[in-house]
């Protein structure tokens, strides 16, 4: 039977998933905007410096300040830990902007883009906003004030919508913010359709915060020892966990470029190729939504359970329908990933990589998987596993870059990031079992295994049925697929309950 604390976590996840996908159907929104002015090629530049350089750069910007701060706010209260965190955050800004200010044009050298550095100044900002606007964004979660921060993060949403319409569709705004660009600053620049998407962010990375500033009404910032080193300590390990785990993330991407052959692909450019990756990227939505909303609804979780007498078998439970639903979900997105990705992405020029989006939808799940059970080393203050599993993932997701992108093209990216996580995965759960053994049901993990075994057969399912139009076989699969998945479930349940039940019933005897 399902525990009701477990009731209670499912439901704050629904409602973070919500939030989530209302974020989210904005930005794709956003995505529909840009893939209809820029080409593959342009797109591929978008893809690179938001999956590669931006998502990098906010970790030693932020230094896992917001994990911290769901530690300490309840120890030292809300305005402490802010302050404190902060000051942190302010410090950490000014150095890495001062370090990669400096060293701007070798960085530019080495990316290729000598003749785009100004492209950096763009990460640069985006990455500081963001930074500053992750505590107040914990601080709404913490406070579980869920219809504001979705209220924030809507606004936000809607200006990058309102902002990139503008800006890709109407070229004399570009004009007109180069003109203030040369009044105020005396620099004469010339704007295209790509600093119009850094632009959107920025601007609706500077809305956001001007809402968010009564948060930070009573801040100030404060510099006490003891309890810097407190929060230090403890972000510490974290922060290189979250650095190697989003290596593990980007790296294939980021050396898409460097380590395929220009004549790889006959028809097209690896340019091209790597934004329809990034388009096959974004198309793992719904995998990374409802992974995000478990994650922000099961930290608070796990850490208000620790002390429960029966805290193993919830984070059982917690983990067991994790890969349960997230089993069901993968079949079925496979199934369907083809109208989808047609009926949203209408420009053919992007459907040259649709076959590993099903794959793709996999990390995001292993990587949960691993979450979940990294919950014994965060229970049991030794966090430096996280760094250690996540060093090897980043060996071994690197490493399999070099070999597999010269040989696989676009799919050594999807097998190096499966093998990574799924060796992050393996070895979480041997030592995880080691600091903090939990019953977890085996035949949960030999239910995700089948799963992704049938994948490529679920995917290629509607093209071998050709006696009936394309319409119906979505139709008759989709309710055929779901029937079994039903049956399924009420036999296992059946099966569950008898022996659940049998179980008390020889202990009472």
């Amino acid at each position: 039977m399902i525990d009701d604390k477990i009731k209670v976590l499912a439901k704050q996840t629904t409602l973070y998933a919500i939030n989530n996908i209302l974020i989210q159907g904005c930005s794709y929104i956003v995505l529909l905007l840009q893939i209809n002015v820029l080409t593959p090629s342009e797109y591929g530049r978008v893809t690179e410096c938001y999956g590669t350089y931006i998502a990098f750069l906010g970790i030693p910007y932020l230094l896992s300040m917001d994990l911290a701060y769901f530690r300490f706010v309840h120890q030292l209260g809300k305005v402490a830990t802010f302050s404190s965190i902060l000051t942190i955050l302010c410090m950490t800004s000014l150095f890495v902007s001062t370090v990669m200010l400096f060293f701007l044009p070798k960085i530019a050298q080495i990316t290729h883009y000598e003749t785009h550095i100004h492209y950096f100044y763009y990460i640069i900002g985006i990455v500081i906003l963001d930074t500053f606007l992750v505590i107040p964004y914990a601080t709404l979660r913490a406070e579980q004030r869920l219809y504001k921060l979705t209220g924030i993060k809507l606004v936000q949403a809607g200006t990058t919508i309102l902002c990139s319409f503008l800006l890709l569709y109407h070229s004399s705004c570009l004009r007109y913010i180069a003109y203030l660009v040369d009044c105020f600053f005396h620099k004469v620049v010339q704007l295209n359709a790509l600093d119009g998407v850094f632009i959107s962010s920025i601007v609706a990375n500077l809305t956001a915060l001007m809402l968010l500033l009564p948060t930070f009404k009573t801040i100030r910032l404060s510099w006490d020892r003891a309890v810097m080193r407190r929060i230090l300590a403890y972000a510490a390990p974290a922060f290189f966990s979250i650095l190697l785990l989003r290596l593990n993330e980007i790296l294939p991407r980021s050396l898409f470029r460097l380590l395929i052959p220009d004549d790889f692909y006959v028809n097209y450019t690896k340019e091209e190729m790597l934004g329809n990756l990034g388009i096959s990227y974004k198309l793992t939505l719904v995998a990374t939504l409802a992974i995000k909303a478990f994650q922000h609804a099961a930290e608070p979780f796990f850490f208000a359970h620790s002390k429960s007498k029966d805290a193993k078998n919830l984070y059982s439970q917690t983990m067991y329908i994790f890969i349960c639903v997230a089993s069901v979900g993968l079949l079925l997105f496979s199934l369907n990933i083809e109208w989808i990705t047609k009926l949203f992405i209408r420009n053919p020029l992007y459907h040259h990589t649709i076959d590993t989006i099903p794959y793709l939808t996999c990390i995001p799940i292993i990587l949960g998987i691993y979450y979940n059970l990294s919950v014994s080393f965060k229970l049991t203050h030794k966090t430096v596993y996280n760094s250690l599993i996540s060093g090897c993932g980043s060996i071994v997701v690197g490493g399999l870059s070099f070999l597999l992108l010269p040989i696989y093209g676009h799919w050594g990216c999807v097998y190096a990031s499966l093998i990574g996580s799924t060796t992050m995965a393996l070895l979480g759960y041997f030592f995880a079992q080691k600091c903090y053994p939990i019953p977890y049901r085996k035949h949960g993990f030999l239910l995700f295994l089948a799963s992704f075994l049938l994948i490529d057969k679920v995917f290629n399912l509607p093209k071998q049925i050709t006696f009936l139009p394309v319409v119906w076989r979505y139709v008759v699969l989709n309710l055929l697929m779901m029937g079994i998945i039903l049956l399924i479930a009420i036999i296992w349940h059946r099966v569950t309950f008898a022996s659940f039940f049998q179980k008390n019933r020889l202990k009472s005897l």
